[in-house]
């Protein structure tokens, strides 16, 4: 383990951190877990859907809140953003070459996967596998990449937000849902917050990139204010 921890540290570039690098992959990988948690396929009069398995495991439901790592997925990108605009800022690089980069390396991956599925769709259907069957497989592949397209929205919108503080997007989402649940709002109004509530842990990331919440005591303040405001908005506000 001590060779493999050395290798790992001669192949890091000099302004990379691992640390972040690790907070990633602790995020995606608890996207990976919770979605394993709530989706299987079932065989049903010859066709393949998918189903959760907590429909009839209830009692494994408090196990997706340990699977809700995606705002710390936002977080670092906030904070990994940021640092990176600050620096194409003070070495000259403009923001289309900035971005385009920065969107390039996320979605690299993701035209990889649309390859692989498309000819395995393709090849599917070629082999008589029904539609219904195909639809199901490609959903359950497609519809967890959703975070992506607002990781890069948010990402694009860099020059803007990165100063902007996370109490903003928070009074946003808190009134969005007092509309829409609280006063029986339209349900569309939700969508809004599809922007603003990825926008507080981006925010947030982007705030620790400026030098704030360095002191111990703010971010155990954070920590244990948010596992409170979790559990009571679940508890008395209604929320699933």
């Amino acid at each position: 383990m001590t060779g493999l921890v050395a290798r790992i540290e001669a192949a890091t570039p000099s302004g990379r951190d691992r640390a972040v690098d690790a907070l990633r992959a602790l995020a995606i990988l608890g996207v990976v877990g919770g979605h394993w948690l709530v989706t299987a396929l079932v065989a049903d009069s010859g066709t393949v859907r998918g189903a959760s398995p907590l429909t009839a495991m209830p009692h494994l439901t408090p196990v997706s809140w340990v699977f809700q790592t995606l705002a710390v997925f936002f977080l670092v990108g906030g904070m990994v953003a940021t640092g990176s605009w600050a620096s194409a800022r003070k070495h000259g690089v403009p923001y289309g070459r900035w971005v385009g980069g920065r969107l390039a390396r996320l979605f690299r991956p993701v035209a990889a996967v649309l390859v692989v599925w498309t000819l395995a769709a393709a090849a599917m259907l070629a082999a008589g596998v029904g539609e219904s069957t195909v639809r199901a497989l490609g959903k359950l592949v497609w519809s967890p990449l959703w975070f992506l397209l607002v990781f890069a929205v948010l990402t694009a919108l860099t020059p803007l937000v990165a100063r902007l503080h996370p109490l903003w997007p928070l009074v946003v989402v808190l009134h969005v849902d007092l509309v829409r649940l609280g006063l029986g709002g339209p349900h569309e109004l939700g969508w809004v917050n599809v922007v603003a509530g990825w926008l507080v842990p981006y925010c947030l990331g982007a705030l620790v990139a400026r030098g704030g919440l360095r002191g111990r005591t703010s971010r155990w303040a954070l920590l244990l204010g948010g596992a409170t405001a979790s559990a009571a908005l679940v508890l008395w506000a209604g929320y699933p």
